[in-house]
């Protein structure tokens, strides 16, 4: 028996007389009272009191592949023609070196009908037959969206494949598929493929992970000391507040020093006179020197600049 997509073996004979054409309601009652598998149907009509194909063919017109080829076998039937039911697979998953995988989700039935064709004259025996019989695959199973196909819906292929896994590792394990699967398992494992996309994985791993660690580190970092015209800047905003501002042109320490003149002469600020100056001198050793402050330096600043704010601050 050819499967569909296949060339059948042709067959030199043809059938010995034609099949009577059997009425309508003959061909109806076929399914429900013939024990051939081609009228095997798994669902029950939607009305008990109608033939499970007189519903498909005439109300319901929707149906799983067995409905498509049994209808077809039996209108074939009915007109003469030699027609049988079959069961098998269509479709495969290719499993590599040359395998294929052929799972129960491929399952399939279609017609095959006994036809005869025309033999072309210029291979025609002049004592030979001029037409020859063989067995032709018809698939009536339309196709298109797998959603509008009862049978092809993922919710159906989910079922079919959760129940051949159970079957296959559950209901049917032997200690021989045990054996088998193991063997499986550990020649996988040896391929090398396999083994360039282990080393691929534990590589890619080991990348993240390294990559994690080091996010997490500069997250974890001190904080970089500020730049020294910022901080200097600092003192610049409070000194320009009460009136001492920058001349253009003049140097950092310039105008600390010029800043410096301007306090000792302002009542209580006296005291308070060498922090610009005092400033003015880490910051070139930060900007020329390279030398940032320490973070204990910084707070000293920090805090003869809070003395330089208050000495400031108008009294009441």
């Amino acid at each position: 028996m050819a499967r569909p997509g296949q060339a059948p073996r042709p067959q030199t004979a043809p059938p010995a007389r034609r099949a009577p054409r059997p009425d309508r309601p003959r061909v109806l009652r076929a399914p429900r009272d013939h024990p051939d598998p081609a009228v095997h149907h798994r669902s029950e009509a939607r009305n008990a009191k109608i033939d499970p194909i007189e519903d498909f063919l005439f109300h319901s017109k929707a149906g799983h592949c067995e409905r498509f080829a049994t209808a077809l076998v039996l209108m074939l039937r009915s007109q003469g023609i030699p027609a049988v039911f079959v069961l098998g697979f269509k479709g495969h998953e290719h499993a590599g070196d040359g395998k294929y995988l052929v799972k129960q989700e491929h399952a399939h039935a279609w017609a095959e009908a006994f036809v005869s064709v025309p033999v072309p004259e210029a291979d025609r025996h002049p004592d030979g037959p001029t037409h020859l019989f063989h067995w032709r695959s018809l698939d009536p199973t339309p196709g298109g969206d797998a959603n509008n196909d009862a049978d092809n819906s993922w919710w159906n292929k989910a079922n079919t494949w959760v129940e051949t896994q159970f079957q296959h590792y559950v209901t049917d394990y032997t200690p021989e598929q045990r054996r088998k699967e193991l063997a499986g398992f550990a020649s996988w494992l040896t391929r090398v493929n396999t083994l360039l996309a282990l080393v691929n994985v534990i590589v890619l791993v080991f990348s993240v992970r390294a990559v994690l660690r080091w996010r997490r580190a500069r997250a974890s970092a001190p904080p970089a000391p500020p730049p020294p015209a910022r901080w200097f800047g600092e003192l610049v905003a409070v000194l320009a507040a009460h009136g001492i501002e920058p001349v253009a042109g003049d140097t950092p320490m310039e105008f600390a020093l010029a800043a410096a003149d301007a306090l000792r002469t302002r009542p209580g600020c006296a005291d308070v006179a060498e922090v610009p100056i005092t400033w003015a001198g880490a910051y070139y050793q930060d900007r020329f020197g390279g030398v940032p402050p320490s973070d204990a330096r910084l707070a000293e600043l920090d805090q003869d600049l809070e003395q330089l704010r208050r000495a400031l601050e108008p009294r009441v």
